[in-house]
């Protein structure tokens, strides 16, 4: 709201009539009556006054808006005063024109709203990590505690537990895209019932997959791993891990729902609270049960679901309790809301089966070679995949923030300026991941396991883990872009064909016998075929809203 009240009054402002100069005491009162008036009949619109205690929907006070505007003219009275004193250092800066006062002002109106965008952003992101970070940062604490604490044999069978694992959490994140882009959108227009009933029904889809997937691990775990194609042993080794591990998937299904909808709140310490208390918990029961009490595999699956409860625990406590926006209520959304969740969420599910098909391939593959190879990839899988969701919620910033931008003002300038923001914040993220990634690899592998055969392979897919999160920011914000736009369509389209292309560039590996040497730069080329393909689908298409 600020930046939309700051460039409205801004470019109103500079019609203001003066007499007596830039710096004169009339141009003073003159943009201060504008400001005025342009605040009052913004804020009589949305219910509120500039002296009352009404709070708008980002959770600021009215009067900061004021004050927020104020400042900003102040700041336009010096600039216009410093113009009418030194006419020749300013016509130089201005490339030769004679800037006007609308021209400068809205330059200037424009530089604090791409200012303000970005420290929002920021605000966003950092402790937006807590909805995407908790399952790969508890499968790097599980690795590295097998890797220090237990034998090679266990962080080997942990390997297909996790490719089980991570193809049930990234393959049903389409319900944190629907949750926020329904719930955002609701909150953007003041809808509070829409809301809770969106999110209610997104929280009932979670509840009931994720009762149904624990009952078939708990029932058949052996089996289920055997779909994976791992090697006997392995098998029977985390069979234990995941009947005790499987008590927990309706727990991350249902805390992903919850969290997804306080981002859409924009409310982003309440999921960063849940992920500390869950990661804590995690890591204090793998050093006691697997340290202490050396139960080694099972005693890592304990501690991983306790935290993921205590995570659901403590996002219902804190964010939907008596200082929430939004309520958790038993109100079931009317039948209409089922044809459009369904219509909305097939296209994202379909994006997010394939990718955790990937995912799944790549694990399965690493699986049927030898143990030493196997391991040494399932510690840097482990180590890459805590670095790739790291940049994930620009994801979900994408989609909120373009989504409000594109309800209000539509896909204009504004929009395409969001884009380019957060596109660039991604591709200078993964600039860094890289260098830490890869020198982690590189450099010290021993942090991670103690067995000194596994590190010259960790060594080797250093490289091919760097350049893959270069690229894995810039895909991520851009399929966000697509999400919030609803071209679904395009995007789970393009997925199966890179899926289709990975399939056969895997089986091509094995039966070359290459083993870690081809595995990771399909990585790679995944992500390199992703951004290719959304940036040229927005390029011809642009920011066009597509219905679902």
């Amino acid at each position: 709201m600020v930046p939309a009240l700051l460039l409205q009054t801004t470019l109103a402002c500079a019609e203001v009539p003066v007499q007596g100069g830039f710096g004169s005491r009339a141009l003073c009162s003159g943009l201060h009556r504008k400001a005025l008036t342009i605040l009052d009949s913004r804020l009589h619109a949305r219910g509120a006054t500039r002296d009352g205690d009404v709070r708008h929907r980002e959770g600021r006070p009215s009067a900061q808006c004021c004050v927020a505007a104020f400042a900003c003219l102040a700041a336009w009275r010096r600039h216009c005063s410093v113009r009418a004193r030194r006419p020749e250092l300013v016509r130089q800066r201005w490339s030769g024109r004679r800037g006007t006062l609308q021209e400068d002002t809205a330059d200037i109106a424009r530089d604090a709203t791409r200012s303000d965008g970005l420290s929002q952003i920021l605000r966003f992101v950092w402790p937006a990590l807590g909805t995407c970070m908790a399952d790969p940062a508890m499968g790097l604490a599980d690795a590295w505690c097998l890797g220090r604490m237990a034998t090679t044999l266990d962080l080997a069978a942990l390997g297909p537990n996790l490719t089980v694992f991570n193809f049930l959490t990234y393959g049903f994140f389409f319900l944190s895209a629907i949750t926020t882009v329904r719930v955002a959108d609701a909150v953007s227009r003041r809808e509070i019932d829409e809301a809770e009933r969106s999110l209610f029904g997104c929280l009932l889809v979670a509840i009931c997959v994720g009762v149904a997937i624990a009952a078939v691990l708990v029932a058949n775990p052996s089996g289920v791993l055997a779909l994976t194609g791992a090697r006997e042993e392995l098998c029977a080794r985390g069979a234990s891990y995941m009947r005790v591990r499987g008590l927990a998937v309706p727990g991350v299904l249902v805390g992903l729902v919850l969290q997804s909808g306080l981002l859409a709140q924009k409310d982003t310490s309440t999921p960063l609270k849940a992920i500390v208390a869950s990661l804590v918990a995690n890591v204090c029961g793998n050093v006691v049960l697997t340290n202490v009490y050396g139960l080694g595999l099972l005693g890592t699956a304990i501690a991983t679901t306790m935290g993921v409860w205590l995570s659901v625990v403590v996002t219902i406590a804190v964010g939907y309790g008596a200082n929430g926006l939004l309520k958790l209520r038993l109100q079931l959304p009317p039948r209409s809301f089922w044809p459009t969740f369904w219509r909305e969420a097939l296209p994202l599910m379909v994006f997010q089966l394939t990718k955790s098909f990937v995912w799944g391939m790549l694990s399965a593959t690493a699986a049927m070679l030898d143990v030493v190879s196997c391991a040494a990839h399932q510690a840097a899988w482990a180590t890459w995949s805590v670095f790739c969701m790291v940049s994930f919620p620009l994801s979900q910033a994408a989609q909120v923030f373009l989504t409000e931008e594109l309800a209000t003002t539509g896909p204009g300038p504004g929009a395409r300026r969001l884009v380019r923001l957060i596109v660039g914040l991604a591709l200078a993220l993964g600039c860094c991941l890289a260098v830490l990634c890869g020198g982690t690899l590189a450099f010290a592998p021993s942090a991670f396991v103690h067995d000194a055969r596994l590190w010259p392979l960790m060594r080797a897919v250093a490289p091919h883990a760097a350049m893959s999160l270069v690229l894995t920011g810039s895909a991520q914000a851009l399929e966000g872009v697509l999400i919030a736009t609803c071209d679904t369509r395009f995007l789970s389209v393009a997925q199966i064909v890179n899926s289709i292309l990975m399939a056969a560039w895997l089986r091509f590996a094995i039966q070359s016998g290459h083993g870690l040497t081809m595995l990771w730069p399909a990585i790679t080329l995944f992500y390199l075929a992703r951004v290719v393909q959304i940036g040229l689908r927005l390029k011809f298409r642009g920011l066009r809203y597509t219905e679902a």
